[in-house]
């Protein structure tokens, strides 16, 4: 897994009609440090609770594909 990206995401321009939310393009560093400092025991109990959710953290997202598939 590589490290969360520097910056944050920015918020969509309300002008577009679509309801309000943030795009998260980057993973927050608390979360990132969490889940690196904890050992593979631990990982593997947060994996029991919930599954593949927890590989969330390792997707590379591209804004621009987030952005072309919002109003679907």
């Amino acid at each position: 897994m590589t490290p969360p990206t520097k910056g944050q995401g920015s918020k969509r321009p309300r002008s577009e009609g679509i309801s309000e939310f943030m795009i998260i393009d980057t993973i927050p560093k608390n979360l990132w440090r969490w889940w690196t400092d904890m050992g593979s025991h631990e990982q593997r109990r947060v994996k029991e609770h919930l599954g593949h959710l927890v590989h969330l953290v390792e997707i590379d997202p591209r804004r621009d594909v987030i952005e072309a598939l919002i109003p679907f």
